[in-house]
């Protein structure tokens, strides 16, 4: 996080008057005096149960979760507290709360924000119908949400992660979208399935489990090479094959391989 982006509040005047508070009352260089010194943690303490608190508000009132320069920031802001002070354990009340407000916005967003109008193959055979164009914005729409979502990996837990970005948004509206677009236009539907596993993390791609979570994506995309004819979709076949591998489908890619390249 720059200098210039980070934590407001830490630049502040009264922040700083009580950084130092306590620091000129003894002179006292036991190191297990210091240790028991109850204002050591003054700094932490008066985050948890001052700034946490006013964050939470402000997260339940102004951040966008489809905003990925908000979600950027605010993701950052939460990564820095969480290292900076050690009071801000799981058990801490202010932190579950803000936690909880994330959470639950997020969640917002996907029962208010996300609509993907599925109908016919044939209603989309013109591509600048407005059903069409209507259908390709809300796909991105879902997709910058799913990005943004994913940001909060290693800041909120792998099964809060797994049930908004895979269980809700990837399997419940992405896929669906996906496997329509894979009857319209193949080509289309694998420029999009590219960029969904770019913004999966790299730890979840590269994990021995992968398949678990992302079992319906690995379908997907052997469905799409069903679709594609290797006489002039060989280029495209190869990039099936690359993205199961990227998400541990490596057998599948594989046969595919074999069968079409």
């Amino acid at each position: 996080m720059k200098d210039s982006e980070s934590v407001e509040v830490e630049r502040m005047k009264w922040f700083n008057l009580l950084l130092l508070y306590g620091t000129g009352d003894t002179t006292d260089d036991d190191p297990h005096s210091l240790r028991e010194d109850p204002d050591r943690k003054l700094m932490s303490h008066l985050v948890e149960k001052v700034v946490l608190v006013k964050l939470k508000d402000l997260v339940g009132c102004w951040w966008d979760p489809l905003s990925h320069t908000q979600t950027v920031r605010l993701v950052n802001l939460m990564r820095h507290y969480a290292e900076a002070y050690p009071s801000l354990s799981p058990s801490s009340k202010p932190l579950r709360e803000l936690t909880h407000a994330i959470i639950n916005k997020i969640r917002d967003a996907i029962d208010n924000d996300i609509f993907i109008p599925m109908f016919p193959k044939n209603v989309y055979d013109n591509k600048n119908s407005g059903v069409s164009l209507f259908f390709q914005r809300q796909f991105w729409v879902a997709w910058k949400l799913l990005s943004s979502t994913l940001m909060w990996h290693k800041v909120l837990s792998d099964s809060v992660i797994h049930d908004l970005a895979v269980r809700s948004l990837l399997n419940l509206y992405l896929l669906p979208a996906l496997n329509l677009a894979a009857e319209i236009n193949p080509t289309d539907a694998l420029d999009k399935c590219r960029n969904v596993i770019n913004a999966l993390p790299r730890s979840w791609v590269k994990s021995e489990g992968t398949h678990v979570f992302l079992g319906r994506l690995e379908d997907f995309l052997i469905k799409l090479s069903e679709k594609l004819d290797p006489t002039t979709h060989s280029p495209a076949l190869k990039e099936v094959c690359d993205l199961l591998k990227s998400i541990g489908a490596t057998t599948q890619a594989e046969k595919i391989a074999y069968k079409y390249l």
